[in-house]
């Protein structure tokens, strides 16, 4: 198994692990959520957790977007 497949593999365990607190977002509130981190400035501490942020709502944005 390569680094890339053992990486989706643990997101996919820890989503299975949070199901139970699972919060859904439509796709307008994706939009909304993308465009503010946008238009946002950070702090260089927070940019790997807006990182890993982000990547999330962009699966979840692309899941509406392939779900019409």
């Amino acid at each position: 198994m390569g680094l890339i497949e053992k990486i989706l593999d643990k997101e996919n365990q820890s989503i299975m692990a949070d199901s139970s607190n699972l919060v859904e977002l439509n796709k307008r509130e994706t939009e909304f959520l993308l465009q503010t981190i946008k238009n946002s400035q950070f702090k260089g501490e927070d940019i790997e957790v807006l990182y890993n942020l982000v990547l999330k709502i962009q699966k979840l944005y692309m899941f509406h977007n392939t779900n019409k």
